[in-house]
C-alpha cells in the first residue's frame, strides 16, 4: 500500500474500503473484520493474532496484532 491520507479509499476486489487514518507506505489494513484471538493473516500466511477486535479499513500494526514469532521464538527456546 502506498502513503494515505485520512478518508482515502483502496479497492479490494469488489469493495472499496475507507482508511480512517493517515498511514505510510507499506503499512496494512484490514481487508475483512478480525475477530480478536483470530490469526492475522499477510499474503495468506499466519503472522499474528488480533489483540483485539479489528474492524475493515483499520490499521493492523502491533497496537493490535500478537506476533506469532514471538511464540515460536519461545518454543524453539525451550527445545534447544
Amino acid at each position: 500500500m502506498q502513503d494515505a491520507e485520512i478518508g482515502a479509499t483502496t479497492r479490494h476486489g469488489a469493495r472499496c474500503i475507507s482508511i480512517p487514518t493517515a498511514l505510510g507506505m507499506g503499512h496494512k489494513i484490514a481487508v475483512a473484520p478480525i475477530a480478536k484471538g483470530a490469526d492475522v493473516l499477510k499474503y495468506g500466511a499466519p503472522i499474528g493474532f488480533a489483540a483485539r477486535d479489528i474492524a475493515i479499513g483499520e490499521h493492523v500494526h502491533l497496537h493490535n496484532v500478537t506476533s506469532r514469532y514471538t511464540v515460536i521464538e519461545d518454543m524453539e527456546a525451550g527445545q534447544r
